[in-house]
């Protein structure tokens, strides 16, 4: 995702998004930043203390300051100033903890399973494919991936079926590819896409629909756009994501949804979130984008901080039917599209 006016906007290289995207530049955030409701009263120290401590230390990061190690709804951690902090200071304590999901054995096993999967299988299987053939060779790893670690994905996800949990592996393969941060360049093929080093949400979401159509017909891109009056002042955002089988998937911080638009729009506004966390409809395996040496890098080098958007989800769901916010579903372009045998 990336950010502006505070919050964020996501861009497109489809037109109307551009459109779209042209005028959330004309809103200005109505509140500063600065006005945040009291630390002490939002999240205890205690919390924050035992929650840093359970983050795997890299020893490549030693060279990382100490606040990057620090959960970022935490009063001392580090932090991006373009983005609105108070929103996420005023989480339930137990929903940032949720969204946090850096946990050890997920650590292990995103590491051992996809860290960098992508990029080898572009430098090397996939390095002299022709290009007619590019996405069917990359369909026959994506299966040859799954198969060898089903038995881990189920141990994250044990009531999701296996056809949707080859869907879920894909999200997991996207999530982390790009570092992240704004590309302006505008790919003509699938395998120009995944061959850049930098991405935000929108090359995310687009990578992870083209693999996720080489399994299923209904794979489509979502972008929306939330603008609405909070308690705490103006919320302005924009993100894409995309959803298949029914799901929804955001690779940028590597979250399955087990629901639809229309499932999330029938709940209660302001306990969207709530609901399907405790319903167990949310799912983070790990979120790459929150490791301490790719937070500093983000924020000090690329003007922006992609993991964090997880955070503001809670505040997403809630303004997804808000007065001015706007939901574009719309379908994978043809120059990226492989056609499945029983289409």
């Amino acid at each position: 995702m990336k950010f502006y006016l505070g919050i964020g906007i996501c861009r497109k290289e489809y037109k109307y998004v551009k459109v779209l995207f042209v005028a959330v530049l004309l809103f200005i955030f109505s509140t500063a930043c600065d006005n945040q409701p009291p630390v002490t009263s939002i999240q205890g120290a205690d919390g924050c203390t035992a929650d840093a401590s359970n983050f795997i230390k890299n020893p490549l990061d030693s060279e990382v300051e100490p606040e990057y190690f620090i959960p970022p709804y935490c009063p001392d951690s580090a932090w991006f100033k373009g983005f609105a902090r108070r929103f996420v200071l005023a989480n339930p304590q137990e929903v940032n903890r949720f969204l946090y999901a850096q946990h050890d054995s997920a650590f292990r096993d995103y590491k051992s399973v996809y860290e960098g999967t992508l990029r080898h299988w572009l430098e090397n299987k996939l390095a002299d494919t022709a290009p007619e053939k590019f996405l069917e060779v990359l369909k026959e790893l994506i299966e040859h991936l799954y198969i060898s670690n089903t038995e881990m994905l189920m141990r994250y996800y044990p009531d999701v079926p296996k056809e949707k949990l080859l869907l879920i592996h894909i999200n997991n393969l996207v999530h982390g590819h790009f570092g992240f941060g704004t590309q302006r360049k505008v790919c003509q093929t699938s395998r120009e896409l995944f061959s850049l080093l930098i991405g935000d949400c929108s090359e995310l979401a687009l990578a992870g629909a083209i693999m996720a159509s080489l399994f299923t017909n209904d794979a489509k891109i979502i972008s929306f756009f939330v603008d609405y009056q909070t308690e705490l002042g103006h919320f302005q955002a924009g993100h894409a994501i995309y959803t298949a089988g029914n799901y929804l998937f955001d690779p940028e911080v590597n979250m399955v949804i087990t629901a639809t638009i229309e499932n999330i729009l029938a709940l209660p506004k302001s306990h969207r979130f709530t609901r399907l966390m405790e319903d167990n409809y949310i799912r983070i395996m790990y979120n790459r984008y929150l490791e301490p040496k790719k937070r500093k890098l983000q924020i000090e080098n690329r003007n922006t901080d992609g993991g964090v958007i997880v955070f503001y989800y809670p505040w997403y769901l809630r303004g997804l039917d808000g007065d001015k916010s706007k939901i574009v579903i719309k379908q994978i372009p043809k120059r990226f599209r492989w056609i499945i045998a029983d289409e």
